[in-house]
């Protein structure tokens, strides 16, 4: 049976509980959480950073589920949190983009099943989705669906419950990165780049929502290395890669190994490639759109020589995000988490803004009553 995201939890006891936005990586996990000031302002209430052990998470598996479960509890009783939105890995999400009839959420549900065994490698008894409506006048809707392993979300809710969290729902990375970058109503395409150890996500947004991703997998300490002789690599970066590899597998991750020189020409090589294809995919569907600019977060997005590489790299400027940009104006407030170390918790901020307007508007399936649903102890309530 499919299932989306909203299936895997019970209705909440009360209407829109506090919460907090709560991402796990491969190498630490952060929360945000706002609380409101007057009507429709936010301001940055709490948050916090651990880093993660190497072997706990990697690309996006718990391989070790009691010491993450270990580092959460202690995580949550330290900052004193329940209910949580959290993040599901972006490595193990499928996106793809789909034209349906107008119809109800629950309708548009069902008629989307058929569209993912299209286009996901996933089996119907196996796969869990989420879907956001972009309509235009047309008789048909847009959607954009994000899919992943059914295991995935089990795995993570898991540990989770078993940490003592309050699951309210579960978001792929790259559209909570985007809830935080792109203000609200923005229609304009952009590209992401976030930014994470020795990860790189592209993810290609337009009206609000991503509608292709890319993942690149560097080297390790690859951007320790970038920033240590940046400036004097710059140029020759530009030399052919040697002794790198390229290889993609069913997930669509992009992995790539090679030296330091062969890692950025490659990595420059997949933002254009990204670029070029929303471009022409804008063409093929009558669309005017194309980037017109690069928005980044994540690590080492300020050091020394970082926007110098863009711009000699790259026709599109590129700019530091504003995590912010839906919550509250800079110029009005001032949070205690400095700008650099925001660049961080994009994924976070995402998840702890309160649901847009776009979600509410979707009306979530209700979970059926002969269902038996996700539970604390999730080894007992296998078949949501």
């Amino acid at each position: 049976m499919f299932e989306t995201f909203f299936d895997l939890f019970p209705v909440p006891k009360f209407i829109d509980p506090p919460f907090a936005g709560l991402s796990i990586s491969d190498k630490s996990i952060l929360f945000v959480s706002f609380s409101k000031h007057g009507s429709d302002n936010l301001i940055l209430k709490s948050f916090d950073r651990v880093d993660l052990p190497d072997g706990v998470v990697q690309n996006g598996d718990i391989i070790n589920p009691e010491k993450l479960v270990e580092i959460l509890s202690e995580f949550r009783k330290k900052n004193d949190l329940n209910f949580v939105k959290a993040s599901l890995p972006e490595e193990k999400a499928f996106l793809f983009r789909a034209s349906i009839p107008r119809m109800s959420h629950q309708e548009a549900k069902e008629a989307l099943q058929f569209k993912i065994e299209e286009n996901v490698p996933i089996s119907a008894n196996e796969a869990i989705f989420d879907f956001y409506t972009m309509s235009d006048g047309s008789a048909e809707d847009k959607v954009v669906v994000s899919a992943l392993p059914q295991k995935v979300a089990y795995d993570y809710l898991e540990v989770l419950n078993k940490s003592g969290f309050q699951t309210i729902v579960f978001e792929v990375e790259s559209q909570a990165i985007a809830k935080s970058v792109i203000k609200e109503g923005d229609q304009s395409p952009f590209l992401i780049v976030n930014i994470e150890k020795e990860h790189v996500g592209l993810f290609a947004v337009e009206k609000g929502l991503v509608q292709f991703t890319s993942t690149v997998d560097l080297e390790k300490d690859f951007f320790k290395s970038r920033n240590e002789g940046f400036e004097s690599n710059l140029e020759e970066n530009k030399n052919e890669q040697q002794g790198a590899s390229e290889a993609t597998d069913n997930s669509g991750v992009i992995t790539i190994r090679g030296d330091q020189r062969g890692d950025r020409r490659l990595l420059k090589d997949e933002i254009e490639k990204l670029i070029s294809y929303w471009s022409s995919f804008g063409i093929s569907n009558n669309s005017s759109f194309k980037i017109e600019k690069i928005i980044a977060c994540g690590d080492v997005v300020l050091e020394p020589g970082f926007k110098k590489y863009f711009a000699e790299n790259f026709d599109l400027p590129m700019e530091p995000a504003d995590v912010w940009v839906n919550a509250f104006s800079l110029e009005d407030y001032v949070p205690d988490l400095d700008y650099k170390e925001s660049l961080k918790y994009a994924v976070s901020v995402g998840l702890a803004l309160p649901f847009l307007k776009k979600k509410k508007q979707q009306k979530v399936a209700p979970v059926k009553k002969n269902k038996k649903v996700v539970s604390q102890d999730i080894n007992k309530n296998k078949n949501v």
